[in-house]
């Protein structure tokens, strides 16, 4: 009895050694309905890689460049950046090496001038766009100039109880690359119900008008 009380406690240490010594348990990866579910068990042990922070702009030393409510901000394709300001109704061009290039916009309803910014996209041309929710404008710009503008126009009223749902930038988008509109207009009321598809495109106009040139900056 005696000894094997001591084969037994001697096998305590021993145990205990083993788990301490033991490698760590393997990364898993299992493929649930399509998706793919990666378990590491212990990752701070892993040596990872560092990501190296690269500045490309900053607004800090440009004088007289005060941002109020930015709406959004858009990387080009090389890699200048477009400022959209909700507040001071302007859209702020750097140029990749981060220096101001240009400054386009101001409050009010003419081309280029925007009441409410509501988005700034990149279109699959790589042109920037702005949508001013107010107006139910779009305005494609490049630095220094406006491409091109285009207003989504309400339907006329008709005798029927009317029911107008207008789309986002997104689906507007959609219709300037050929896909499908999703925007429907209903009516309906005492002369029945009416769904008319709208199923329209972007005129060639938009991305071809006139072009107006903005002030450089001084």
């Amino acid at each position: 009895m005696m000894r094997s009380t001591v084969a037994a406690i001697f096998a305590l240490p021993c145990a205990a050694v083993a788990c301490l010594d033991a490698p760590p348990a393997p990364i898993t990866a299992v493929d649930s309905a399509g998706v793919e579910i990666v378990r590491i068990p212990d990752l701070q042990t892993l040596d990872l890689p560092e990501i190296e922070l690269r500045l490309l702009h900053s607004t800090a030393s440009i004088p007289d460049l005060v941002f109020s409510h930015v709406i959004g901000a858009v990387f080009q394709t090389d890699t200048s950046l477009a400022i959209a300001d909700d507040r001071s109704h302007e859209i702020v061009f750097l140029d990749p090496g981060g220096s101001l290039r240009a400054r386009s916009g101001g409050e009010g309803r003419g081309p280029g001038e925007y009441t409410s910014i509501g988005r700034i996209g990149i279109g699959v041309d790589g042109v920037p766009f702005v949508f001013d929710s107010r107006q139910r404008r779009f305005t494609f710009l490049e630095p220094g100039w406006i491409r091109g503008h285009h207003a989504l126009h309400r339907p006329r009223a008709t005798r029927a109880h009317r029911h107008d749902r207008f789309p986002g930038p997104h689906a507007v988008l959609r219709v300037g690359t050929g896909r499908p509109n999703p925007w429907r207009r209903c009516a309906g009321g005492g002369h029945g119900r009416r769904e008319e598809n709208l199923d329209s495109r972007l005129p060639e106009h938009v991305r071809g008008g006139g072009p107006v040139e903005l002030a450089p900056e001084t």
